[in-house]
């Protein structure tokens, strides 16, 4: 069947508040509207809040009924895809009762981990929950016919972790960026920027963007920022983050804010909660850092990158064959508090020139990086698939 002319009915099942996924999806929504062969409907959810082990499993049982719901609705659709392992689920439930195929766009594992240091009532719970949640991925995802993750490194990440998956629906979909929103802007608006945040010329700015989950490296971030506080007098961290929306994020941030009272460095941080224009702090920063393990293609790597601020990141998933397109000083392979402190100021070192030609390598870059270009992939993924000949 030749799509070339053929409208393709999709509704995409996403939660919201999730962040970079919720960001993603959202943008590639837009742009998939866009395109002329392609009607899209869509619908979301809100995202898991409490995570003790009964509102856990209810919210589970009420997300996956939710989802039926629309999509048997639907059910005569060309195409579920789905960004969500509940209406992965859901889908995968009523594929029997409807037409459709179905699509799962992976953003992160959403599998509970295994308990490592808990015993008794605790291991059986957390225990109960990562199996449950992985029978109903392998579940949904022995039923599903594409898979989008966005680097070859998350591929080879999934396929271990979910050895049921199969390698042959895997397609390699990249994020992207908008580069409307986020551009270099002339040095009289950063020195602006810089001013309304009480930020000085001779002040070293580091930002960092995203949730606030143990797996992020966040106690080395502060603890980092102790060493600095040292050796450097006048350092200062925006640390912009999403609303803390679980119970798990907001003991997390208690703790955190322990941490750095016992560091004394609270006058150097500076909490900024889900701001209207993000991308002014990328643009008043003169680096965003991230110490996480547990990154595929981080969205805040290519906004910075595209506002000509320097990103010193750690070489998870593509990040660090992404920098080293750019320069390889950006790359942290040491995670010791000492030797990233070391490599800041390596970095902080270099003469405006230096600067000046690695911010430009980077952005000619993450240009082609776009969210019409994500868009694009998709749809021909979707009409290859159509194309192909049937497997017997």
């Amino acid at each position: 069947m030749d799509l070339k002319h053929k409208i393709v009915n999709v509704i995409m099942c996403y939660e919201t508040k999730c962040g970079g996924e919720t960001v993603a999806t959202e943008a590639i929504l837009k742009e998939l509207r866009k395109l002329p062969n392609l009607r899209v409907l869509s619908y979301s959810q809100f995202p898991l809040t409490h995570t003790d082990f009964i509102r856990f499993f209810f919210w589970i049982i009420y997300s996956i009924i939710h989802w039926i719901r629309i999509i048997y609705s639907h059910r005569r659709v060309d195409w579920v895809y789905a960004t969500t392992f509940t209406a992965g689920v859901a889908a995968a439930l009523v594929k029997s009762f409807g037409s459709y195929h179905i699509i799962w766009h992976f953003h992160g594992i959403r599998i509970p981990p295994l308990p490592k240091n808990y015993w008794g009532k605790t291991f059986l719970t957390q225990s109960v929950k990562h199996w449950a949640v992985n029978f109903l991925h392998e579940f949904f995802l022995n039923r599903t016919d594409m898979v989008f993750i966005p680097t070859s490194q998350s591929k080879q990440h999934l396929l271990r972790r979910m050895p049921y998956l199969r390698p042959s629906i895997v397609r390699i979909v990249p994020n992207g960026v908008d580069l409307g929103r986020f551009h270099p802007i002339s040095l009289k608006n950063r020195k602006a920027l810089r001013k309304r945040y009480g930020i000085d010329e001779t002040m070293r700015t580091l930002l960092v963007v995203g949730r606030i989950e143990k797996q992020k490296g966040l106690e080395t971030l502060f603890e980092v920022m102790q060493f600095l506080s040292l050796s450097e007098s006048r350092v200062r961290l925006f640390f912009v983050f999403l609303h803390l929306i679980n119970d798990a994020e907001k003991k997390y941030k208690q703790y955190l804010d322990r941490r750095i009272d016992s560091y004394h460095i609270k006058k150097m941080i500076e909490w900024v909660e889900e701001p209207k224009h993000i991308e002014d702090y990328y643009h008043a920063a003169d680096m965003t850092v991230s110490f996480s393990q547990l990154e595929f293609f981080p969205l805040t790597m290519l906004e910075s990158i595209a506002c000509k601020t320097l990103y010193m990141g750690y070489f998870a998933g593509n990040v660090g064959s992404f920098l080293s397109l750019i320069d390889k000083r950006l790359i942290i392979v040491n995670l010791y508090p000492d030797a990233i402190m070391t490599q800041l100021q390596s970095v902080f070192s270099l003469t405006p020139k230096e600067l000046r030609k690695i911010q430009q390598k980077g952005y000619d870059v993450v240009k082609h990086y776009t969210w019409s270009q994500t868009a694009r992939i998709i749809e021909k993924s979707i009409t290859d698939f159509a194309n192909e000949p049937p497997h017997i």
